[in-house]
């Protein structure tokens, strides 16, 4: 899975399928990884995409630390 920029942090986001995009988000402190097998079956009919959140699954080594709060946005 490769790396994308978005708001000056690198997530980690996986793609896979063809079709009509479905976009899977995991919940508060997951990350794309956990999709595994449900994301292999939907990919027979759409184009998956999944992401690690900021903090959790595959982050940069140094980057920033982010929590519930900081993700609300204040």
């Amino acid at each position: 899975m490769p790396f994308q920029m978005a708001n000056e942090t690198e997530l980690y986001y996986g793609a896979r399928g063809d079709g009509p995009p479905l976009l899977l988000i995991m919940g508060a402190s997951g990350y794309g990884g956990v999709f595994g097998r449900f994301a292999e079956l939907l990919a027979d009919e759409f184009t998956v995409v999944s992401y690690d959140r900021r903090g959790n699954g595959q982050p940069p080594a140094g980057g920033p630390v982010y929590d519930l709060t900081g993700g609300a946005g204040r």
